[in-house]
């Protein structure tokens, strides 16, 4: 069984950058059927300084068979 995932990208920061690589891997080996969305908001906001504090921007969100969803948080805050 293959899964269906839609990967919905909050930003391109260096901190999502390996969790989009492994999606894509696994997408090109056949283990999955990959969708990629990225929100409207976060292609508009790309260019604002707060991308690099702001936990949001280091947040990717993966809908699994349309009923899983996962969350990968990558912000390394030190609060």
């Amino acid at each position: 069984m293959r899964l269906n995932c839609e990967l919905i990208a909050n930003s391109d920061t260096e901190h999502l950058r390996q969790i989009y690589a492994g999606f894509g891997m696994l997408h090109r080996q056949g283990f999955l059927r990959l969708k990629q969305t990225i929100p409207a908001e976060f292609l508009r906001n790309k260019t604002v300084a707060d991308r690099w504090i702001d936990y949001k921007f280091f947040n990717a969100k993966v809908i699994i068979n349309d009923r899983i969803m996962v969350i990968y948080d990558t912000h390394e805050s030190k609060a």
